[in-house]
């Protein structure tokens, strides 16, 4: 065998099985992704739980409480007239 011809074979053994002649596997690509999944949806959950936690139970940092005092005008200045 020539060193062309190994050359090429070693080419497409190193591609792996993603790639075709033409181009991308998008189904093997695809059933990767899905294979993981339950993992993803797993973490983000215990995330959002965690999250959830923390905003529901730790202290506020700045509580700000206030009031107003309002004082009515008797006469002519009032809206009754």
């Amino acid at each position: 065998m020539s060193d062309l011809q190994q050359t090429n074979t070693t080419a497409n053994v190193s591609n792996g099985p993603a790639l075709e002649e033409n181009g991308l596997n998008i189904k093997l690509i695809i059933g990767k992704f899905l294979s993981f999944l339950p993992y993803f949806i797993l973490s983000v959950g215990i995330s959002v739980g965690i999250a959830f936690l923390i905003n529901r139970y730790s202290n506020p940092r700045y509580l700000v409480k206030a009031t107003m005092l309002v004082k009515e005008k008797s006469g002519r200045g009032g809206m009754d007239g």
